[in-house]
């Protein structure tokens, strides 16, 4: 380990200085804007509602777009795991980018053409092709930057990972604007005149093709930093080394130069980066169960304020996306468990960990009358609980995958680091996947009157 700590500090030693750290802040900024899109489908809400009232998807548009979505977005991580070493860097984040842009100003221009000159129905199919889509530029594009950031130093990994929580926060802030902004008596949503939604949606949609356009400009000016251009370009003299055995990495290399099939170099970086991918699979399983499928059914037996009422489940949407951007950004300054074999044996071990959250969180009152956990006491019943364990719950998602995420590049090198970097993402989309795949199968336990 000694070794690997000091090849580092000597690396970064000779490197050129990240002048005004302008290279870790826009990595931050492809951080915001890999997420933004996909989180300003979902704060539309409203818009999408009023567009679908009266189809058969009415109240199932957001789990169509999130299946969508995902399924899109983990087929395309796969694929830029098998091919990317095919393409280069920029055309992997630039055309998704584009791609991405073109989607949001077709959806900007749709959300001006009102309900009587287009359907829910066409409208619906469309959009789901646009999620579709977005989903698939999504994944090549995380497998381009986060393979870019993991040749760099790992603090600019996190520095993604912080985009991305900032994405979510900004979202989650917009939304609980918008519901207090709007009267609590209102009625249903379909009654609401669309001149109202109209100009709110194709503010979302316009902020969102601004993102994308500001993202692609200033990768353009990443690629050109001396900091950058020291890292990127191929061989570097003092490259990381991996957490190997001394002797071992020489060996596996040549092993893998003679190695024709790309299966046999996946292998390799999986066999020393097992720990981390479950680690950061499995968080993100844990999260996806419990976040929102079953804290969007805690309510609070206090009735007096309206945040008790219409505004406490929102709230807890704001808390998880607040300290799990905290314990993002957090992860890249406090580094409480190192980048050792051990360091990697107690991160998965306080990953699994986590699965307490799954009993804390059906403890408290459960919103439900009906299914197999309605017999439960509730023995958080004080809403000051549920705000606890979501604090504790977010801040631990956003530390443990930022130091799992920064941590995964590093056990190889060279080249392989990239392609480290792209399988740390598809791991962590399937482990998003695979969660929101069992909230799905754990929902009717919680309430059996759904869907």
């Amino acid at each position: 380990m000694e070794k690997s700590d000091s090849d580092l500090v000597q690396t970064q030693q000779s490197a050129p200085r990240d002048q005004y750290s302008a290279a870790y802040l826009i990595m931050f900024l492809q951080g915001v804007g890999m997420l933004f899109p996909w989180n300003v489908f979902i704060t539309a809400e409203d818009y999408f509602h009023k567009r679908f009232c009266g189809t058969s998807v009415e109240a199932s548009f957001e789990n169509y777009f999130g299946i969508a979505f995902m399924i899109s977005n983990t087929v395309g991580l796969a694929l830029s795991v098998s091919f990317q070493h095919h393409f280069a860097t920029r055309p992997r984040v630039v055309i998704p980018l584009a791609c991405n842009c073109l989607v949001f100003v077709l959806t900007t221009i749709l959300s001006l053409v009102p309900p009587e000159s287009l359907a829910g129905d066409p409208l619906f199919v469309i959009t789901i092709l646009c999620v579709v889509i977005s989903g698939f530029c999504n994944a090549v594009l995380q497998g381009g930057i986060f393979g870019m950031a993991g040749q760099l130093p790992f603090i600019y990994t996190q520095a993604i990972m912080g985009g991305q929580g900032l994405a979510g926060l900004t979202v989650a802030l917009s939304s609980i604007l918008t519901i207090v902004a709007r009267s609590e008596t209102e009625g249903n949503i379909c009654s609401v005149d669309y001149g109202q939604l109209k100009w709110s949606a194709f503010a979302y949609f316009t902020i969102a093709s601004v993102v994308l356009i500001a993202s692609i400009i200033s990768f353009r000016v990443l690629e050109k930093l001396p900091f950058v251009q020291f890292y990127i370009k191929p061989d570097v003299q003092g490259a990381t080394r991996p957490l190997l055995e001394e002797g071992e990495s020489e060996q596996v290399h040549q092993e893998e130069m003679s190695a024709s099939n790309r299966l046999v170099k996946i292998k390799h970086i999986l066999k020393h980066t097992k720990l981390l991918v479950f680690a950061i699979w499995f968080n993100f399983v844990i999260t996806l169960c419990v976040f929102p499928s079953i804290t969007a059914k805690i309510k609070s037996t206090d009735k007096s304020a309206r945040f008790y009422r219409d505004l406490f489940i929102p709230f807890s949407f704001v808390m998880f996306n607040l300290w799990d951007t905290v314990g993002r950004v957090g992860a890249g300054w406090v580094r409480l468990i190192p980048n050792t074999r051990d360091g990697h044996v107690v991160l998965a071990v306080l990953v699994t960990l986590r699965l307490v959250f799954i009993p804390l969180f059906l403890l408290c009152d459960l919103n439900v009358t009906e299914g197999h956990f309605n017999h439960l006491s509730t023995v958080f019943k004080d809403a000051a609980y549920p705000v606890i364990f979501m604090i504790v719950f977010a801040l631990t998602n956003g530390y443990f995958s930022s130091l799992i995420m920064m941590y995964g590049p590093t056990q190889v090198t060279g080249k392989d680091q990239e392609t480290a970097g792209t399988l740390m993402v598809f791991f962590l989309t399937f482990g998003l996947m695979s969660g929101a795949m069992l909230s799905f199968a754990w929902l009717p336990l919680v309430d059996s009157s759904s869907p």
